[in-house]
């Protein structure tokens, strides 16, 4: 049978925990406020020339009367300044004979003596250099309208608008081509990202983030950066775009901008928020005693427990624990308890808090914040602290010289929390009388004395720096060098006590304290030249050089089988001899990169752009050592010919790109042959000895996988470009897959990597956005994302090569997870839901013989026999669903009205399948199970063991459509009160609504689209939360 699509698409915590953060932060938060008063107050006599003073007042418009708020007013050649209200007024004191600066982004500055004047009313206008977009790229800066690659940009104005905790949040649904997947909603809830699909098979498929400058690993590697101290956000998506990292570009890039001050003004903000999470559907529990006592008998019967053993648990002696009967609890003489609203929060909460101050003159801009953020998970005693302080400073030291310097800081409390109870012995009541915990017999495990004996926590520290030089030699020939540090170190402590299991071993105590510590020493160095020859010939050329060096440390101490629980594990020599262990492990990781990059626009209409990077790694072998990642892009501005002149039509471009880029996600050490300790059996004494042994074969000649990739696309933009529509079309091939080939028994290694397979992307992308309305009181814009990609493997080798499976029909393939359910399987999509066809549930005797191993009693489920052997048997499975979305696609609204605004972010997916282990295992999926009663509820009989048989069954439609999020802001009129400048208050809501056929929580499950069941695990045994967020910010 060849492959087919079957189915397509509040804990308590001590005072001092509670309250000194918080404490601080208020006294630093105040100290910050009076130190802007103050600065804004007094004058500094050595920064003016003018010593007698006099109040100057006005307003700053448009040249259509529009008032610009936050325009700056600057007096020149000093640090006094201002910046214009809502209403674009402002009052500045300074000297009879100062000159003003008047500026504002995307306008002609203006400069005015003041004289004898007190009041100006001043007009900017548009400067049409100034509006042409600036675009951050790989190492440099390029107009957007000179744009010869795939890049989307989102905006400072779009950032500040949206309250949000994390940059997944902030990036979802506003790009096409990108897919963000939050995977829990537990704190420190990681997220899996794909843009324009996957493409490895064991190595990294998560784009490339760079920080300022400097390569940061993944998304989820940023969760501490304050999403508010971001200033812009590009997403490098063709590779032409990305193909300037190399090898670390196969799966796009994504360029962080934080913050930096302003000049002319200096400023203090306090920012605050409070948040409060409800479940986004309806908790579903039994609720009752008698379905709880049911569905256990039931399922106990089906599996052949004894009628008399039923109620003990199937102990078959009567000493089990004793479970009453439907009956007995029918009578009303047992009482339901809600665990899981003593052990789960219910509503979580989250706060967030920051204050600083910013500023600048026309050589120096700072800004220094600190912050503070706390979130609570859904079990109780899972809470997460983060202290955040974050500095930038900008200084230009002399005409041709300046220096960029950052640094983050973070200091982390993280607590795991444990003891989670839905329903499982509800009718046990959990107190005393007194309110110590009812233990009903000895071993019982109370899942709050579970949290309270148990202990996991993880103490985190830090520390991201970047420092610059800027030397511009001659005009236009700058030389930059950049270095940065970067440090995160975690302490872990965990202690579990005798009377628990942890990872399914019992221990009489288990302790555990470790230190981890990630480092990153990032240089680069690179020389620009900009000229333009006779006003038609622009060039640009970019050389440089990266060193990066990644180190990971880890080392720990573990003790099992204490005397005494009493220390937990503050002393960890008390774990008895035999069972004190020390762990320790280390890698280090250096690439060595040449790169260069040469822009060329004729005209200001035909465009071209060449890259080169070389990279070298020392992952790879002696023999691949480097890899070599070309590109070339070219794009045609249409609407800057002559015949264009009077069309209706702003912007028509045409551009094509082609470039390779490479992938080096695989651990280090991989490729060399490596040693470790063995145990080796010494007869002359009888028992085994240590010894040191080969337990890695090498493979010096393992290289890179290779991405090569295609685009072509279409950007228009109508009526001064108020409305723009973008369509994209990108073909990708991923060859040279990295893979484990499986050995012979006899070669005495289990398995070697390989290069071996080929992975094709294709899709297309379209964007509409538009300004609607552009009134001086009201605008409406929106922006429609729409992306479809298709992913399928073309190559995955030969049947000869370990570890390649080939079926009795000739499909080949490898399994993808360990349990078989997901297969790359040779033209299909990557892991692909592999498993068995479903014929129904077994009602006769004649569809036994089409059940699967032990499950063949009425009520089973049986099967389609696919290879006609008439038995149903491994042959028999199939490609049955597909993970990956047909499309995926966003709307964003954006209105504003005089002094409020709202944003409305909907997202969908369309045409992914969902492997939903959980169908027939959550509460409604066992009451409909099949009874001789009611033989045709679709449902299989509800058995007491696991019965999950990977089939059609469980893969269903994951499509959705979700309100993401909405948001609305307010700014506070201030009217002559002038020791706030502004004030904004807003409300967000995450999570709104979301319109499915799922039967469980939530059809968004993880990337793979497998749901397994863990509590937070895929969100399949809870609702997906829904936040509601307010907040005040305040400048002064």
């Amino acid at each position: 049978m060849k492959f087919k699509t079957l189915a397509k698409k509040s804990s308590t915590k001590n005072w001092l925990n509670l309250f000194l953060p918080k404490t601080l932060f208020l006294l630093t938060s105040l100290t910050i406020m009076s130190f802007s008063s103050v600065y804004s107050e007094v004058d500094d006599p050595g920064e003016s020339s003018n010593l007698l003073q006099k109040q100057v007042s006005g307003t700053i418009t448009d040249q259509n009367g529009n008032p610009l708020p936050g325009a700056a007013v600057l007096e020149k050649g000093t640090d006094n300044g201002v910046t214009t209200d809502f209403d674009g007024n402002f009052t500045i004191s300074v000297g009879d004979q100062a000159t003003l600066t008047f500026s504002f982004i995307g306008f002609t500055s203006v400069d005015k003596v003041v004289a004898d004047t007190d009041s100006f009313d001043i007009t900017l206008f548009e400067d049409a250099a100034k509006l042409d977009e600036v675009v951050i790229i790989g190492y440099g800066a390029v107009k957007k309208s000179d744009l010869t690659g795939s890049v989307s940009t989102i905006k400072t104005e779009q950032i500040e608008t949206i309250p949000v905790n994390n940059v997944g949040d902030l990036l979802q649904g506003r790009s096409t081509g990108l897919r963000i997947i939050k995977n829990t909603d537990d704190p420190e809830g990681g997220m899996s990202v794909r843009l324009r699909g996957a493409s490895s098979l064991t190595g990294s498929r998560e784009p490339l983030v760079v920080l300022d400058g400097i390569p940061f690993g993944s998304l989820t590697n940023l969760n501490q950066l304050n999403a508010s101290d971001i200033e812009s956000i590009e997403i490098l998506k063709d590779a032409s775009a990305a193909a300037i990292y190399g090898s670390q570009g196969a799966n796009g890039v994504v360029l962080i901008t934080t913050k930096s001050g302003k000049s002319g003004t200096f400023q203090g903000f306090v920012e605050t928020s409070f948040s409060t999470s409800e479940f986004s559907r309806p908790w579903e529990r039994y609720g009752n005693l008698v379905d709880i006592a049911t569905i256990k008998n039931r399922g106990m019967l089906n599996d052949d427990f004894a009628p008399e053993d039923v109620q003990y648990n199937g102990s078959d002696d009567g000493d089990g624990f004793y479970y009453p009967t439907p009956e007995e609890f029918a009578s009303g003489a047992y009482q339901y308890y809600d665990y899981a609203a003593i052990t789960m929060n219910t509503n979580p909460s989250i706060q967030s808090h920051k204050a600083g101050v910013r500023g600048g003159s026309e050589k120096n801009n700072y800004l220094l914040s600190l912050s503070y953020f706390q979130q609570e998970g859904i079990v109780k005693g899972d809470e997460f602290d983060r202290i955040n302080i974050f500095f930038k400073d900008e200084m230009q030291l002399t005409d041709n010289l300046s220096f960029r310097f950052s640094a983050s800081y973070n200091d982390i409390d993280r607590v795991y929390g444990t003891g989670r109870q839905i329903e499982g012995r509800a009718w046990i009541k959990p107190f005393n009388d007194d309110g110590s915990y009812y233990l009903p017999f000895e071993g019982y495990t109370h899942p709050l004395q579970q949290k309270d004996d148990n202990f996991n926590t993880r103490k985190g520290k830090d520390l991201i720096t970047n420092a610059s030089f800027d030397w511009e030699i001659i005009p236009g020939l700058t030389f930059r060098t950049i270095g940065s540090y970067n440090s995160l170190k975690s302490n872990f402590d965990q202690y579990t006590k005798s009377q628990y299991t942890l990872l399914s071993q019992s221990y009489a105590g288990r302790g555990l304290v470790r230190e981890q510590s990630n480092e990153q020493t990032y240089f680069t160095n690179t020389l620009t030249y900009n000229k333009t020859f006779d006003d038609i010939h622009d060039i640009s050329v970019l050389v440089g050089r990266d060193d990066q060096i990644r180190t990971f440390e880890s080392i720990g101490i573990i003790g099992q089988d204490f005397v005494t629980d009493a220390l937990f594990n503050q002393n960890l020599t008390l774990a008895t001899a035999d069972n004190q262990f020390i762990e320790q492990s280390y890698n280090r990781q250096d690439l060595q990169s040449y790169f260069g990059r040469a822009n060329y626009n004729l005209m200001d209409k035909y465009l071209f752009t060449l890259t080169y990077r070389a990279d070298g790694s020392s992952k790879f072998g002696v023999n691949n050592k480097w890899g070599h990642f070309p590109a070339a892009a070219v794009a045609w501005k249409i609407h800057q010919e002559d015949f264009m002149a009077d069309s209706k039509i702003s912007n028509l471009k045409l551009r094509a790109s082609y470039g390779v880029t490479g992938n080096q996600g695989i651990n280090p050490y991989q490729t060399f042959e490596r040693y470790g300790s063995l145990n080796v059996y010494d007869s002359a004494v009888g028992s085994d000895l240590l010894s040191a042994g080969p337990n890695q074969l090498g493979t010096p000649d393992l290289k890179w996988e290779t991405t090569t990739q295609y685009a072509a696309a279409i950007e228009s933009g109508f009526f001064n470009n108020r409305l723009r529509f973008n369509i994209e079309y990108y073909f990708k091939e991923t060859s040279d897959l990295i893979r484990s080939k499986f050995l012979p028994t006899s070669s005495g290694f289990a398995q070697v990597l390989v290069n071996d397979g080929i992975i094709e992307n294709q899709g297309i992308e379209f964007e509409l956005a538009g300004e609607i309305i552009q009134k001086r009181d009201f605008t409406l814009s929106a922006n429609l994302f729409f992306s479809a990609n298709e992913n399928k493997v073309v190559d995955i080798g030969t049947v000869e090569d370990a570890g390649l499976v080939e079926d009795d029909a000739g499909n080949k393939y490898v399994f993808a997870t360990n349990d078989g359910q997901q297969v790359y399987a040779l033209g299909q999509p990557l892991e692909s839901f592999y498993g068995y066809t479903s014929g129904g549930i077994i009602n006769e005797e004649s569809q036994k013989q089409f059940a699967f191993g032990e499950y063949k009693k009425l009520g089973d489920m049986y099967y389609t026999d696919l290879n006609g052997d008439d038995t149903i048997n491994p042959s028999d499975r199939t490609v049955i669903g597909d993970p990956t979305p047909d499309f995926i696609t966003s709307l964003n609204l954006n209105l504003t009205y005089k002094r409020f605004d709202l944003n409305m972010l909907f997202n969908a997916v369309v045409g992914n399948d969902v492997l939903d282990e959980m169908r027939d295992n959550r509460p409604y999926g066992k009451l409909r199970g099949w009874t001789p009663e009611n033989p045709n509820t679709g449902f299989k009989m509800v058995r007491n063991s696991n019965n999950f048989i990977p089939s059609t069954f469980y893969v269903v439609d994951g499509s959705f459509l979700r309100l993401q999020n909405v948001s609305a802001g307010y700014d506070i009129p201030l009217g002559d009160f002038n020791i706030i400048k502004s004030a904004r208050v807003f409300a967000n809501v995450t999570n709104v609504f979301t319109i499915d056929n799922y039967e469980g929580y939530d059809a968004e499950v993880n990337v793979e689209g497998f749901v397994d069941g863990g509590i937070y695990g895929n969100n399949s045994l809870l609702p997906r939360l829904r936040t509601f967020n307010f907040g005040l910010n305040i400048t002064f």
